[in-house]
């Protein structure tokens, strides 16, 4: 089974192996076969090199070694951008995925209501509508249609996908206010990566607020402050 050109093993009732599945598949199928097992695999491929760019992917800040994970791509007029959060560099420091180049940092804003960077990409090629291991997206959230109680997801390079309620969509922390915050699993290193439910992307994952909430700025700050317009095809 292949997704997005990764091979993905699987048993016939859909369970994924464990740390022992070597001696699962021998006692199943006899000792006449070969085991290849892989650490990882599947999240492992976050950091393979992959284009076009994905919601979810590692990426590396090569002026600074900082890491951090991409959140979705978005155009204004001819220019297309790579969307993650404004803390994991500086005004044209430069960014890799999968160990190779590809944009840098164009526009950033690291304080109220926004935590978000706009990387220009070098290639249109480069963009896309998808999120790693989930649907594509297809639509954005408004934020008048947002409220506490709504489900929501990150997906995170580090962490992976978690999800979890909005505990507020007024949140203030450190230098920002006006943000999301939700009750989902996070990690260092997930900085950017996208906030979603369903196809619908609903923001960029900024980090933890003092009472462990987690937050995001919303999507349509962004759109807003940049005139953006999300890849939703």
């Amino acid at each position: 089974m292949w997704h997005k050109g990764y091979p993905v093993c699987l048993f016939l009732n859909g369970s994924y192996c464990n740390k022992n599945c070597s001696t699962t598949v021998v006692n199943i199928f006899g000792s006449d076969i070969e085991v290849i097992e892989s650490d990882g695999g599947y999240e492992e491929s976050r950091t393979a090199y992959t284009r076009p760019l994905e919601g979810g992917l590692r990426i590396s800040n090569i002026d600074t070694g900082w890491g951090c994970t991409g959140g979705f791509s978005a155009s204004y007029g001819n220019w297309v951008y790579y969307v993650t959060a404004g803390h994991c560099g500086r005004s044209s420091d430069r960014f890799s995925q999968g160990g190779s180049y590809f944009g840098y940092a164009y526009r950033l804003v690291n304080s109220g209501e926004l935590d978000a960077m706009l990387i220009s990409l070098g290639q249109l090629s480069y963009a896309s509508n998808y999120n790693y291991g989930q649907p594509n997206f297809t639509s954005w959230q408004r934020e008048s249609y947002e409220y506490v109680g709504q489900y929501v997801c990150m997906n995170g390079s580090y962490t992976g996908n978690a999800c979890g309620v909005v505990k507020s969509t007024n949140y203030s922390a450190r230098e920002h206010n006006n943000m999301t915050a939700a009750d989902y699993n996070s990690t260092n290193g997930d900085s950017g990566s996208p906030t979603y439910y369903g196809s619908q992307i609903r923001g960029v994952h900024e980090g933890v607020g003092s009472n462990g909430w987690k937050m995001y700025t919303h999507v349509q700050s962004i759109v807003d402050y940049w005139g953006l317009s999300p890849r939703t095809w």
